[in-house]
């Protein structure tokens, strides 16, 4: 199975503490257990850009995983993956996103949806209480004018696209 994961962060992006460990420990188990796994992510690391090769695959720990840079530090927003991931997503079997407050929310699910690749979109604790109060004002307008939209896209409000 060839499974693309959507991040908005990857190590070495340790500034922000546990989805940077959490995801490539899932990412490296997948690999390990024979999954075709491969990362899109950003250069992000909170105010810093990390020194990493640019939209290119790059091996990290056995993980494929290609950096997009922040076309701004104040939100994930990644203009040239756009291109890249359109047409590469269709040689994956599944895309999981993990970019909840992200333009790659907004992006990665048409080009999935465009070729029939089922996605997920695990909220990994980024809608609970406590999270949504930082930054609040932001998360709180991203969810009225785009996030809650691409959450319940397809099959009413499931957090699954089609398949």
């Amino acid at each position: 199975m060839r499974v693309l994961y959507v991040s908005s962060v990857y190590k070495p992006a340790y500034a922000y503490g546990g989805p940077a460990r959490s995801v490539p420990s899932l990412c490296e188990g997948l690999a390990e257990a024979g999954a075709g796994i491969e990362v899109f992510t950003t250069d992000a690391n909170r105010g810093e850009r990390l020194s990493v090769p640019l939209a290119r695959a790059v091996a990290v720990d056995g993980v494929p995983v290609t950096y997009f840079r922040l076309s701004a530090n104040v939100t994930f927003i990644l203009r040239p993956s756009c291109k890249l991931s359109r047409h590469q997503i269709r040689k994956f079997d599944v895309v999981e996103i993990d970019a909840l407050f992200s333009s790659m929310l907004e992006r990665s699910p048409p080009f999935a949806a465009r070729w029939g690749i089922p996605y997920l979109i695990p909220p990994r604790g980024q809608l609970l209480h406590g999270a949504l109060l930082e930054k609040r004002w932001k998360k709180r307008l991203y969810l009225k004018l785009a996030g809650l939209r691409t959450l319940k896209r397809r099959r009413g409000n499931s957090l699954c696209g089609p398949g």
